[in-house]
């Protein structure tokens, strides 16, 4: 007895589970897929080999995509100068984004210190701005690093 449990366990994912599918359209025209038959629907005929976890669907690799023959090729030393001079660029913009972030965070910092208790409508004005400056800076900063990154 234990045998035959053991072997029709072993068996279930060999079992190909089909069911048959109905095609129907309600009142509005909406298209309706059930396996539940219905008046007016017609029964569709499916290629069980496309079937989502067939073995033929799910050892089919993905498709490399290809390059067209006319499309326009690059040498790689053009392509080197052309990374180079991205690189630089963006080096570039992070020095900018990390002086600007150190000039928000000076006037925030005086904001601060000049408010001595004081919280005048024109000073949380401020704060708030420069806070917000803060913030973007931060965030630049960070995405001009990643991209930096995942440069080769």
């Amino acid at each position: 007895m234990k045998i035959l449990c053991i072997v029709a366990v072993s068996l279930i994912p060999y079992l190909n589970a089909q069911a048959d599918i109905y095609k129907s359209a309600d009142d509005e025209g909406n298209v309706i897929y059930s396996n539940i038959p219905t008046q007016g629907a017609v029964k569709l005929q499916l290629d069980p080999s496309n079937a989502a976890g067939s073995s033929a669907a799910t050892k089919a690799k993905p498709r490399q995509a290809t390059t067209p023959a006319n499309f326009p090729r690059v040498e790689p030393s053009v392509q080197r100068q052309r990374d180079d001079k991205r690189r630089q660029i963006l080096d570039e913009e992070l020095a900018t984004e990390r002086a600007a972030l150190g000039k928000a965070q000076a006037g925030y910092a005086e904001v601060q210190s000049n408010a001595h208790g004081k919280a005048t409508p024109e000073l949380q004005d401020k704060s708030q701005r420069l806070q917000g400056d803060i913030t973007l800076h931060e965030q630049n900063i960070r995405l001009l690093e990643k991209e930096l990154a995942a440069l080769k």
